[in-house]
This record gives C-alpha cells, structure tokens and sequence, in this order.
C-alpha cells in the first residue's frame, strides 16, 4: 500500500533540493566576475558543499535512529535555505563558502530521507516506476532553475534574486512538514557494528552510480560556463542551453514514470551510460546540441540504479542510500577540485572532457561488479 504523506513528502523536497542545486551552475559565471576570483578559487563554492553533503549523508542513517526520518528531512530544510541566504547576502567570498557549508549539511540530509521514503512507501512492483517519478522532480527542478535565471537576467535584475525565490519555496516546505498526518516510515535500527553487506562491496557499488553522477553534475553545473567561455554566450544564452539539457533529463525521466521498457535493468543502465558517454563526448568535441541530447540518454540511470539499490539491499537500503551520499559526495569533490584546475590550465573545454573518461569507468564497474561479488542483476 502506497504511503502517500511519505512519497509527497519525498517529491516535494527534492523538486526543492534540484531547484537549489541547479541554479548555481548558471550563476557561476556571476560569482566569478563578482568576487573576481579564478575558476579553481571558486570551484571552492561547490567543493565546500560536495564535502559537507558527503559527511552529513554519512551521518544521516544514524541520525534516523535518533530523531527519525522526519525530524532529519527537516533539519536538512532548514540547512540548505540557510545556505542559500547567505549565498544571496553573501559580501564576500568567504560568506559564500559559509553558506556553501550550510549548504551541504542539507544536501545529505535531504538526499538520504528522499531515497528512503519512496523505497518504503511503495510495493515493490511500483519502486522503479515511483523512482522515476521522484527524480523526475528533480529533472522538473533541473529544467526550471536555469530557466529562472534566464528570466531574471532578461528582466536585469539582480541575479541573487535566483536565490531569493528557493528560500522562499524550501522554507514554505520547512513549515508544511508540521501538518499532521499519518506516521512516517522508520528503518529498522541502524545495524550495529558491521553492515551484512560488506563494505568493500558498498563502496565498490557506489563507486559506479557516483562515476554517473559525477558526469551528470559536471554538465548540469559548468554547461554555462562552457557556453560562455567556449562559444561566446551570454547569460541568457548560456542560461537557455542549460535548460535544454535539463528538459531533455526531464522529459527521459517523466517517460520511465508511465513506460517500463521490455529490457532488463542491467540493459537499460549500460545503454544509458554509453549513450550518455558518447554524445557528452560529441558535443565536447563536434557541437554543443549532443550535449544537450545527453540529458535524455543520461535520465533513466540513477531511478533504474536506485531501483537495483533496493532489490540489492533491501532491509539494509538506508545503509546504502548512506554510503552513495558519501561515495558520490567524495566523487564530486575531486570532480570540482579538477575541473577548476584544468579549466585554468587547458580551458573549460578541456576540463570537461574527464566527464567521458568517467563514463566509461562507470561501465567498467558494472560489468565487473556481478563476477567479483557474485551478484545476479538480471533482474
């Protein structure tokens, strides 16, 4: 029987957290020339946010044992719309990273209560479905922010107004978690001692959905950059070939929500990595609309790679959902750390190109993952 406060509960945070999320990717540009810092400085903005989300998704299982899940979905709210005040206050650079401190911490909070949520609240016939479902929120919040950022910049207001607007949605959210309603879905208590998975195994799992997630994040986050500096764009341009990318993320997403493939999920991950990994490849190297396109090859992964998550697991998926908080979070941290870097030294262009390299590292880990722990993914 489906848990309908839980699942709304899930969608509606995470609309907020990819509304978050994404609209600094297009602002970037802006607080470079703001704060007239370099790329790599100012890859310290998301490294800082990265790190923070790693440790709080760390800490959040635990915390569920403690508090609960409702109290941890609220505690990540009231974090990651602090963080973006200060990103809107911010009068100097060290502001930013505070509120990018802040940030994180809600980052990982919310990431794990998400996840776990609509696991629990759904029979397990409709998990992949309502999986895509939830991170189509996050394509619909994705396709929204950059789109946002377009208006606003065509309108000539201040750009931090972008920020304003989430605070105003994440805190409004913050306060309909008071509403009453039927009791939340709870784990069972967080394994002491040793998880029955083995952690080598956890990390090894996880370091492929955060080799995806990794490439994902680099297009979503310094495809405005890119624009800009690559081919010449400004702020409304830039702004609006972000958005297609996340329209193209959405609409793949909304797809999965109604059609289930005829394909194994085991097909339907490698398919969608390598489809992924060549077009970021071809609008890297040939012209910007295969980028664009990589949105719809990139959408079915992560829900199909929840869904696998949670036959794989099963009791012990917030344990997981944890470690791919942290895995992906340590992912992402040396993604920002390098394409700051690069960027200085190469171009931005150049800088991207470690989003293929980390594709195919991603197909590598999933067709080695069945034979060294003898696991069955054909399901």
């Amino acid at each position: 029987m489906l848990h309908f406060r839980a699942l709304c509960l899930a969608y509606v945070s995470l609309f907020i957290l990819g509304l978050g999320d994404n609209v600094r990717g297009p602002l970037f540009p802006e607080i470079l020339k703001a704060f007239e810092i370099s790329s790599s400085t100012g890859s310290l903005f998301f490294v800082v946010a990265s790190i923070l989300g790693t440790v709080s998704g760390f800490v959040a299982a635990p915390a569920f044992d403690r508090i609960g899940t409702l109290n941890t979905l609220r505690l990540g709210l009231l974090s990651f719309g602090c963080g973006l005040m200060l990103f809107a206050v911010a009068p100097a650079f060290e502001v930013l990273l505070s509120g990018s401190f802040l940030f994180g911490i809600g980052l990982g909070f919310m990431g794990v209560v998400q996840n776990f949520y609509v696991i629990a609240a759904a029979p397990t016939e409709r998990i992949q479905q309502l999986q895509s479902g939830l991170h189509s929120m996050y394509g619909m919040a994705s396709f929204a922010a950059p789109a946002m950022v377009g208006l606003v910049g065509a309108a000539q207001w201040d750009w931090k107004i972008s920020y304003w607007v989430v605070v105003a949605l994440c805190f409004l959210v913050l306060v309909g978690t008071y509403w009453p309603g039927r009791d939340l879905p709870q784990p069972q208590k967080f394994p002491e001692g040793k998880s029955k998975t083995p952690l080598k195994e956890l990390i090894f799992w996880n370091s492929a959905l955060a080799s995806y997630v990794l490439f994902e994040i680099m297009v979503g986050t310094r495809m405005a950059q890119f624009m800009r500096e690559a081919h010449g764009m400004n702020l409304e341009m830039s702004s609006f070939w972000t958005t297609a990318f996340f329209a193209f993320l959405l609409s793949g997403r909304v797809l999965f929500v109604f059609w289930k493939p005829p394909l194994k999920i085991r097909t339907q991950l490698f398919l969608s990595l390598g489809g992924a990994t060549l077009l970021m490849t071809l609008g890297l190297l040939v012209h910007p609309a295969a980028l664009v396109l990589s949105g719809l090859a990139m959408s079915p992964f992560y829900p199909l790679a929840m869904t696998a998550a949670g036959r794989l697991f099963k009791d012990e998926l917030h344990v997981a959902t944890s470690y791919a908080i942290t895995v992906v979070g340590v992912f992402v941290v040396l993604m920002h750390f390098l394409v700051g870097a690069l960027t200085d030294k190469w171009g931005i262009q150049g800088a991207l190109m470690i989003g293929p390299v980390f594709g195919l590292i991603a197909i590598i880990l999933l067709i080695t993952y069945p034979r060294i722990f003898h696991r069955d993914l054909s399901f």
